[in-house]
Protein backbone atom coordinates (compact mmCIF):
# COMPACT_ATOMS: atom_id res chain seq x y z
CA UNK A 1 0.00 0.00 0.00
CA UNK A 2 0.99 3.66 -0.57
CA UNK A 3 0.82 6.71 1.88
CA UNK A 4 0.40 10.14 0.64
CA UNK A 5 3.28 12.41 1.02
CA UNK A 6 2.20 16.44 1.43
CA UNK A 7 5.23 19.12 0.41
CA UNK A 8 5.50 21.68 3.75
CA UNK A 9 3.90 24.56 2.04
CA UNK A 10 0.55 22.71 1.27
CA UNK A 11 -2.67 21.65 3.76
CA UNK A 12 -3.09 18.73 3.90
CA UNK A 13 -6.95 18.73 4.58
CA UNK A 14 -7.30 20.89 1.42
CA UNK A 15 -4.67 19.93 -1.43
CA UNK A 16 -3.26 16.88 -3.18
CA UNK A 17 -0.40 14.43 -1.87
CA UNK A 18 2.84 15.23 -3.39
CA UNK A 19 3.40 12.05 -4.50
CA UNK A 20 2.75 8.44 -2.88
CA UNK A 21 5.02 5.96 -1.58
CA UNK A 22 5.92 2.91 0.26
CA UNK A 23 5.87 2.18 3.90
CA UNK A 24 9.06 1.71 4.73
CA UNK A 25 10.05 5.18 2.67
CA UNK A 26 7.71 6.94 5.15
CA UNK A 27 9.24 5.45 8.06
CA UNK A 28 12.48 6.31 6.50
CA UNK A 29 11.07 9.85 6.61
CA UNK A 30 9.71 9.57 9.74
CA UNK A 31 12.79 8.52 11.68
CA UNK A 32 15.23 11.29 9.71
CA UNK A 33 12.98 13.53 10.99
CA UNK A 34 12.77 15.24 7.55
CA UNK A 35 9.07 14.52 7.99
CA UNK A 36 5.85 14.59 10.31
CA UNK A 37 2.45 12.36 10.32
CA UNK A 38 -0.48 14.44 10.22
CA UNK A 39 -2.80 12.19 11.93
CA UNK A 40 -0.81 10.25 14.68
CA UNK A 41 -3.94 7.84 15.09
CA UNK A 42 -3.80 7.60 11.83
CA UNK A 43 -0.74 6.31 9.46
CA UNK A 44 -2.95 5.95 6.40
CA UNK A 45 -3.53 9.45 6.26
CA UNK A 46 -0.14 10.51 5.01
CA UNK A 47 2.85 12.45 6.05
CA UNK A 48 4.33 15.94 5.61
CA UNK A 49 7.30 16.84 4.84
CA UNK A 50 9.20 19.77 6.90
CA UNK A 51 10.53 22.70 5.63
CA UNK A 52 14.65 22.54 4.99
CA UNK A 53 16.20 25.07 6.68
CA UNK A 54 18.38 28.38 4.58
CA UNK A 55 21.56 27.32 4.63
CA UNK A 56 23.47 30.24 6.11
CA UNK A 57 26.53 30.72 3.36
CA UNK A 58 27.88 29.31 -0.35
CA UNK A 59 29.91 26.71 1.04
CA UNK A 60 27.17 25.41 3.90
CA UNK A 61 24.56 24.97 0.70
CA UNK A 62 27.07 23.82 -2.25
CA UNK A 63 29.45 21.61 0.18
CA UNK A 64 33.47 22.71 0.68
CA UNK A 65 34.86 19.74 -1.20
CA UNK A 66 32.63 20.72 -4.19
CA UNK A 67 34.58 24.56 -4.38
CA UNK A 68 37.75 23.29 -4.39
CA UNK A 69 38.19 21.77 -8.21
CA UNK A 70 36.48 25.42 -9.00
CA UNK A 71 39.06 27.41 -7.12
CA UNK A 72 42.21 25.44 -8.84
CA UNK A 73 43.65 27.97 -11.67
CA UNK A 74 43.76 25.80 -15.00
CA UNK A 75 46.75 25.64 -17.61
CA UNK A 76 45.67 27.13 -20.33
CA UNK A 77 47.77 25.58 -22.57
CA UNK A 78 45.95 21.57 -21.91
CA UNK A 79 42.47 23.42 -21.47
CA UNK A 80 42.07 26.82 -23.71
CA UNK A 81 38.93 28.89 -22.74
CA UNK A 82 37.20 28.79 -26.12
CA UNK A 83 37.77 27.35 -29.12
CA UNK A 84 37.43 29.99 -32.06
CA UNK A 85 37.05 28.29 -35.05
CA UNK A 86 34.08 25.98 -36.45
CA UNK A 87 34.69 22.22 -36.45
CA UNK A 88 34.17 20.37 -39.67
CA UNK A 89 32.11 17.28 -39.59
CA UNK A 90 33.54 14.00 -39.85
CA UNK A 91 34.88 12.85 -43.51
CA UNK A 92 34.21 16.74 -44.50
CA UNK A 93 36.71 18.10 -47.19
CA UNK A 94 37.27 21.86 -48.55
CA UNK A 95 34.52 23.53 -50.42
CA UNK A 96 37.02 23.19 -53.31
CA UNK A 97 37.81 19.61 -53.01
CA UNK A 98 33.90 18.29 -52.89
CA UNK A 99 33.91 19.88 -56.68
CA UNK A 100 37.20 18.65 -57.70
CA UNK A 101 36.09 15.01 -59.00
CA UNK A 102 39.57 13.13 -60.10
CA UNK A 103 39.56 10.28 -62.20
CA UNK A 104 40.99 6.66 -60.76
CA UNK A 105 43.67 5.98 -62.35
CA UNK A 106 43.89 2.31 -62.67
CA UNK A 107 47.35 0.37 -62.90
CA UNK A 108 47.95 -1.29 -66.40
CA UNK A 109 48.48 -4.61 -64.83
CA UNK A 110 44.55 -4.38 -63.36
CA UNK A 111 42.14 -7.05 -64.89
CA UNK A 112 40.20 -3.57 -65.49
CA UNK A 113 42.31 -1.87 -67.59
CA UNK A 114 43.02 -4.99 -70.33
CA UNK A 115 39.35 -5.52 -70.47
CA UNK A 116 39.11 -1.67 -72.12
CA UNK A 117 42.25 -2.17 -74.14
Amino acid sequence: MRFPVFSASVNPAIDLPLLRKKRSYVVALLTNGTAVLIDPKNFKAGVQLLAKPRPESIVESIGLSNLIPFSRTQNRLLKPDSINYPIPMSGDRTCFARHRRHLIRVSGRSQFASATA
